[in-house]
């Protein structure tokens, strides 16, 4: 199969994008943990007692619901992808077969395993509508610490924001020509579907924050993981 070379500009955008989660993750966790009313008190923002979440309407509701079909749409090309990039034995949309298994890895072990699976089902935080302080009947937990209440598909961490981040991540890393306007859709994306999560009294805003953070970090360490062998036969030739 035909692969597209990995150049040594791709690997440092990886170990940048890693440093640089890895620094927010830090700063998130400090201001989040050493204030952690912040949370409720971004929540409470969108918040009315006598009508819930202001956000819950149907035009916000819609873009959701948007959002979300793209979101398996996503699954959908990567499928396609694949099984093109296979048969062909040449780049697809640019893309070679293991770049094409490098997007499918990261869309599998991020928003899939770790947000899904293991955060959401595991954590017990619960989400802001289903606290005491915004019309709930459950307790507050703070970021980062594991609660018993929520039981299942829990506050901690957005699985929504985690998609979409990772869709354009991803992308950023493999595609070198797009990669500046991939990292900005991906913080934009990242950005307009917390807020739309936290308005809907889904999720808070550390969720949505660190969502972002171990997408970032989940993409850079697979990257190195599918690339780094590639990277130093280009170097040795």
């Amino acid at each position: 199969m035909t692969d597209v070379g990995v150049s040594q500009a791709d690997t440092r955008f990886a170990v940048a994008v890693l440093v640089v989660s890895v620094l927010v993750g830090l700063i998130t966790a400090v201001v989040f943990v050493g204030w952690p009313w912040l949370d409720i008190v971004i929540a409470r923002a969108f918040f009315n007692p006598d009508e819930g979440f202001v956000l819950n309407n149907f035009w916000v509701g819609t873009v959701r619901r948007l959002v979300l079909a793209g979101s398996a749409g996503w699954y959908v090309a990567l499928t396609v992808g694949v099984i093109l990039a296979a048969s062909s034995r040449e780049p697809v949309m640019g893309h070679s077969f293991r770049q094409w298994m490098y997007l499918v890895a990261c869309s599998l072990a991020g928003p899939m395993a770790v947000a899904n699976l293991l955060l959401k089902e595991n954590w017990g935080r619960a989400r802001p509508r289903q606290i005491t302080e915004l019309g709930g009947n459950l307790e507050f937990t703070p970021v980062l610490q594991i609660s018993d209440q929520c039981a299942a598909n829990c506050s901690f961490v957005s699985g929504e924001v985690s998609s979409v981040f990772m869709i354009f991540i991803s992308l950023a890393m493999v595609s070198a020509g797009w990669r500046r306007m991939m990292v900005w859709l991906a913080l934009a994306m990242g950005a307009v579907v917390g807020l739309i999560r936290v308005g809907m009294g889904g999720h808070f805003t550390s969720d949505s924050i660190f969502a972002c953070v171990l997408m970032a970090a989940i993409a850079a360490v697979l990257y190195w993981i599918f690339f780094a062998n590639e990277e130093s036969r280009a170097g040795r030739a």
